[in-house]
């Protein structure tokens, strides 16, 4: 695999996920680049990314790309940009498939050929389109990306309540009620808080193909089997 990251925040937390998760699973890091957001100036290191010189053979083909994968944790105009460069300098689609974060769960990004066979990990796209369904019936409008989150918000701040003060007559607003190990169901699938803060969720794999966005995974539906 190839990695290619935003310098950001952002593109340092992927990338250390990244690292430890090749290490677990015995994944071969050919090379890594990190560009910054919006850099129009991606050409020279994108080629020298790519091998294409190495790579040429002497009756102008070109031997196979150096990756099989390229993850790339980059969304909007940077992933456009970078997915082009790609398949112009011979890191095709069809031979170098292209891994990508929930940055690609954009309806621009779905139309963007050179991402065409993409496998990106996100809230399953059928449970979120019932929200909106109904969210639309209600305010006549399609809700914004992050409602969800605000109505996850409320709804378990409700069944908390509701289930502290049906067993102990308060509610269960303690660590030990949030950082539940089970979890809770939200509009965009199950997750739950863990000790340090940071918060898990059970993602779908999807798949970007030719404008639409298919299910390769279903997301789970439960952390049960993790922490047995």
């Amino acid at each position: 695999i190839g990695v290619i990251a935003p310098q950001t925040e952002y593109g340092n937390a992927v990338m250390s996920a990244y690292n430890a998760a090749a290490q677990r699973y015995g994944i071969t890091t050919v090379d890594s680049l990190r560009f910054h957001p919006g850099d129009t100036g991606l050409s020279v290191p994108m080629q020298n990314f790519s091998r294409i010189g190495a790579r040429k053979l002497a009756n102008g083909a070109f031997a196979a790309p150096p990756f099989d994968a390229v993850f790339l944790p980059a969304g909007g105009s940077d992933a456009q940009t970078i997915s082009n460069l790609m398949s112009y300098y011979e890191l095709d689609p069809a031979q170098v498939r292209r891994l990508g974060t929930g940055l690609w769960d954009d309806g621009a990004l779905r139309r963007e050929a050179n991402l065409n066979g993409g496998w990106f990990a996100a809230p399953d796209p059928y449970a979120r389109a019932v929200f909106e369904s109904k969210y639309r019936d209600a305010y006549g409008s399609t809700p914004p990306r992050l409602a969800s989150l605000g109505y996850d918000a409320t709804a378990l701040a409700a069944v908390l309540a509701k289930t502290g003060l049906s067993t102990r007559g308060t509610p269960a607003f303690d660590r030990a009620a949030i950082t539940n190990p089970n979890g809770f169901a939200g509009i965009d699938g199950i997750f739950r808080f863990h000790e340090d803060g940071l918060a898990e969720r059970g993602l779908a794999i999807l798949e970007m193909r030719g404008g639409q966005i298919s299910v390769v995974d279903p997301a789970p539906r439960t952390f049960q089997s993790a922490t047995q």
